[in-house]
C-alpha cells in the first residue's frame, strides 16, 4: 500500500513538472505570458515599467513603475481584458477587499477613480474583472478542441500622461493538463 502511494505521489510530481514548463500553474489552468511559455512578465518602455509579482484564477497583480519625469495615471475605466475573445471591463479588486472588510464604501457599480503614479514611484494594481473568474478549464479546453492552439487572452492597461492615453498590452496564453498533453504528442 506504501509502495502505491509513493508511486502516486511519484507521477503526480512528475506530471505537475511537466505542466509547469507552460507557465504559472493557477489550479485548473496555468498561465503564460508574451506566448514565451514564462512563468513571469516584465515590461519596460520610455514611460512605465510593468511585471506581474502574482495572480489567481480571479486577480492579477500588476506592479506598475512610473519611469517617466512626469506623473502618470492609471485609468481604471478604460483598461480591459479579452478573454475567451469577449471584452471584458477590469475591476480595482483592492477597492473591493477594502469594502468587504468595512475599511471603505463605495457604490458597488462605481467606477474606481484614476490612480496616480508619481514619477519614480510604483503602485500595485490588484486587477479583476466583472465577469469573476478570468479562466475557465472547460471554456479553455473547448477553444483549444476548436482551434487547435491555446486561448490567446490579452489585458489591455490604460496609462495617461499630459491629457495622452497610452495602451499597454499583456498578451496572456492558457493551458490546462489536456491542452499540455496535446501539445506534447
Amino acid at each position: 500500500m506504501k509502495r502505491l502511494i509513493y508511486i502516486f505521489f511519484a507521477l503526480a510530481t512528475v506530471g505537475t513538472l511537466k505542466a509547469q514548463d507552460y507557465g504559472r500553474n493557477l489550479g485548473a489552468v496555468s498561465v503564460t505570458y508574451n506566448g514565451s511559455g514564462s512563468k513571469t512578465f516584465k515590461y519596460t518602455d520610455d514611460l512605465v515599467e510593468l511585471s506581474i509579482p502574482k495572480e489567481s484564477i480571479s486577480e492579477i497583480t500588476v506592479q506598475a513603475k512610473n519611469v517617466s519625469s512626469s506623473p502618470i495615471y492609471f485609468n481604471w475605466s478604460e483598461s480591459y481584458f479579452i478573454l475567451n475573445e469577449e471584452t471584458v471591463p477590469v475591476v480595482d479588486n483592492a477597492a473591493g477587499s477594502a469594502a468587504a472588510f468595512g475599511l471603505a464604501t463605495k457604490e458597488v457599480n462605481s467606477v474606481a477613480p484614476n490612480a496616480k503614479i508619481a514619477n519614480g514611484s510604483k503602485i500595485d494594481l490588484k486587477i479583476g474583472s466583472k465577469k469573476g473568474m478570468f479562466w475557465d478549464y472547460r471554456d479553455a479546453n473547448d477553444y483549444f478542441k476548436q482551434n487547435g492552439k491555446p486561448r490567446e487572452d490579452k489585458l489591455i492597461l490604460v496609462f495617461e500622461q499630459d491629457g495622452k492615453k497610452l495602451e499597454k498590452t499583456i498578451p496572456i496564453q492558457v493551458y490546462t493538463s489536456k491542452i499540455v498533453k496535446q501539445l506534447k504528442k
